[in-house]
């Protein structure tokens, strides 16, 4: 992909607009598509790649927004490149590297068992389970009584969904399963939570219904509650799940959340730092970047007239092509920018010089000796370091505290035949 930033500015806009319509008109006249991404794209995420972003598709976690979407699948053919189209990011031209289709069956069976799971079709498998288990723990019921009972005893505020489990107290069991006998009480108040659908024509038909569903997933609980019993296996990967999520909230409250709430301790941590963060050497400068010789030239006479700015020079080199002439205006660091340790650089106006094809002209306004970052500057990296030091620092107090005994006699006749 190709990117053009869109700007605030109608004028800024209307540069990028101008200027993906001429990296387009290159491409139909073949130009090489990576080598104009490497040399105009204004996309920082994917131009180290060559401009190849992360595999998106519809329908799925990883997507694009609709008027990129719908460009690049209406590509026919891996290598086929789209027009310019706009987004709320920009403009943008697309070359299609790869096609996936549809997902295998095994590919995709975990997401067809989560679907199965909700479709109410899968309720013939919970049903046959139950059965099993009913079998298995020898269900006994008097569901039919207590239904009979509700629907010659429950008030017609139940059609108003407005009834309350208060005059309806019952000492009996409604179920038995493995010997564990299921109050009355307990599908009263599932009632009184779930009133709704009751009509006076269809009160036992409507009682019969919520029971059975009722039921089903009492029984389900019920054998949910027994897994740790009947299967060892499942215990201990519970038990896992269970130290894993303490150690999680205890991390987070010593280590990855006291990193950021702390910032006295961050503070302090900074200044007992310092020089762990430290900026290279840097020059603050004006960087002209020409796509030719002839433009460098151009560019150069006009940056020796110190009355005109980097603006007046980027609207009279581009005032034809916005591909002329690029312009950064910042803070460098030169060990980390290639065209800026390549050629010597002095303070001023350095005359054009080329590196890897591109010309540069280089004004500095100052060399800026290595210094300490301020924590600002330096705040993400200083707050993984505190995290980890509060790591380091927890552990080994709580070695101090539960000493480590190793027994070597044991250890190494382990996996000894």
């Amino acid at each position: 992909m190709i990117a053009s930033s869109k700007n605030s500015s109608k004028e800024e806009d209307e540069s990028a607009q101008k200027k993906i319509n001429e990296i387009y008109t290159l491409i139909q006249n073949g130009s090489d598509f990576n080598e104009l991404v490497t040399n105009y794209s204004d996309d920082p995420s994917s131009n180290n790649r060559n401009g190849i972003l992360p595999i998106f598709g519809t329908g799925t976690t990883t997507r694009m927004v609709s008027e990129f979407e719908d460009a690049a699948f209406s590509l026919k053919s891996n290598g086929q490149i789209s027009k310019p189209i706009k987004t709320d990011y920009g403009y943008h031209i697309i070359k299609r590297i790869d096609w996936q289709d549809i997902p295998t069956f095994e590919d995709s069976k975990k997401d067809f068992q989560r679907k199965v799971n909700k479709d109410t079709r899968s309720k013939t498998t919970q049903y046959s389970f139950v059965t099993n288990l009913k079998n298995e723990y020898g269900f006994k019921s008097k569901s039919v009584k207590t239904i009979k009972y509700l629907s010659k005893n429950i008030d017609t505020s139940i059609y108003d969904s407005k009834w309350k489990n208060e005059n309806l107290k019952s000492g009996k069991y409604i179920f038995k399963i493995n010997k564990e006998k299921i109050s009355a009480n307990e599908f009263y108040d599932y009632i009184a939570s779930n009133q709704f659908g009751f009509t006076k024509n269809n009160l036992e038909n409507r009682l019969k219904e919520i029971y059975k569903e009722w039921e089903k997933n009492r029984i389900i609980s019920y054998e949910e509650s027994r897994l740790e019993l009947k299967h060892p296996a499942f215990k201990a990967l519970m038990k896992e799940y269970h130290d894993g999520i303490i150690l999680y909230e205890i991390m987070s409250d010593k280590v990855w959340n006291k990193a950021i709430i702390d910032t006295l301790g961050l503070n302090t941590f900074y200044h007992n730092n310092k020089l762990n963060y430290m900026w290279d050497k840097r020059i603050d400068a004006i960087v002209y970047e020409c796509y030719n010789e002839e433009i460098a030239n151009q560019v150069y006479s006009l940056a020796e007239n110190d009355t005109i700015n980097s603006r007046h020079i980027l609207d009279v080199i581009n005032k034809d092509s916005e591909l002329n002439l690029r312009v950064k205006t910042n803070k460098f660091e030169l060990n980390k920018n290639e065209y800026l340790t390549k050629n010597k650089l002095n303070i001023g106006l350095n005359k054009p010089y080329e590196i890897s094809g591109k010309f540069y002209i280089v004004k500095i306004n100052e060399i800026i000796d290595p210094i300490h970052k301020d924590l600002k500057e330096a705040k993400g990296l200083v707050t993984s370091d505190y995290q980890s030091y509060l790591e380091n620092e927890w552990l080994n107090n709580l070695k101090d505290k539960y000493p480590i005994v190793i027994h070597k006699d044991i250890l190494y006749t382990l996996g000894a035949k």
